[in-house]
């Protein structure tokens, strides 16, 4: 469910007035889990993830937007197992469609993506896509409602969509869509906003004895850190929820790890174009 974060940054381009409050064009980051408990050598669960949002306007106001990411999970259930890597190259295109007259937008995703062991060692593509209807409700709050297909390795993998873009007040801001993520955003001063943040991964990676699956949940505190207008640097600390690890063979499971909740610390950079 990698793609349906970037969905939400994509939404900001729909709805003038109620988008979102700011769009990464680029941004790499890279979260660590463990290192902060007695066991944590026992269950390390690492991301690493470089992004970028490429939008291309039409003179109707419609966009299609590129959203190429690479990714990277570095996984270990014990001491006794060696880290294993997994690793992702993605290419969502989106069109927005703004619907003249009307306070409704509508965005159709098609998602390309090559999940495994190494890059393009067992060519397993994974196609998939989501479908988003946006509904202005007031100058400070648009809902969002779809459906998010894609091709897992473990099977067709379909989930509903609801989501919400809200100008609380004129420092904070409520925004995202679930249950990928939802974002709590407050302004503390010129250069710096805090926040609680969540989100999860449900993705599925090729290897030779068949696939290995990894359910992620996370709930955090961050902190933005502007040392420029648009460079931005993110701290987030939290623990995951009902972290999960399968490994299996023809779409049937076959392992479940026994890989437990953990806190992590994620850092990130990017360069951010605030919309408000």
């Amino acid at each position: 469910m990698k793609t349906l974060s970037v969905l939400f940054l994509l939404s900001a381009f729909v709805i003038k007035g109620t988008a979102q409050p700011y769009i990464d064009l680029v941004s790499c980051r890279y979260t660590a889990s463990p290192g902060f408990t007695s066991t944590s050598k026992a269950n390390v669960l690492n991301y690493a993830n470089l992004s970028s949002t490429l939008p291309l306007k039409f003179k109707n106001n419609d966009y299609l937007i590129l959203s190429p990411f690479f990714e990277k999970w570095t996984a270990q259930m014990n001491t006794e197992q060696p880290k294993q890597c997994y690793y992702g190259l993605g290419l969502p295109l989106t069109y927005l469609k703004n619907i003249k007259e009307s306070n409704t937008s509508f965005s159709a995703t098609a998602i390309l993506r090559m999940n495994d062991e190494t890059i393009d060692k067992h060519g397993k593509l994974q196609i998939g896509g989501a479908a988003l209807m946006l509904a202005k409700k007031s100058e400070s709050m648009t809902w969002k409602f779809g459906l998010y297909v894609n091709g897992d390795l473990f099977g067709i993998f379909i989930i509903p969509l609801a989501g919400i873009d809200w100008k609380i007040d004129e420092k904070s801001n409520l925004f995202g869509i679930l249950p990928a993520n939802l974002t709590y955003e407050r302004k503390a001063g010129n250069k710096l906003y805090y926040g609680l943040n969540f989100r999860t991964f449900t993705n599925s990676y090729a290897k030779d004895t068949g696939y290995w699956r990894v359910d992620e949940n996370q709930l955090g505190a961050f902190v933005d850190q502007y040392l420029t207008k648009h460079l931005v640097v993110n701290a987030e600390f939290g623990s995951s929820i009902l972290r999960k690890i399968r490994t299996g063979t023809e779409r049937k499971a076959k392992e479940n790890w026994n890989i437990k909740d953990n806190y992590y610390l994620k850092i990130s950079f990017a360069y951010r174009m605030r919309l408000r």
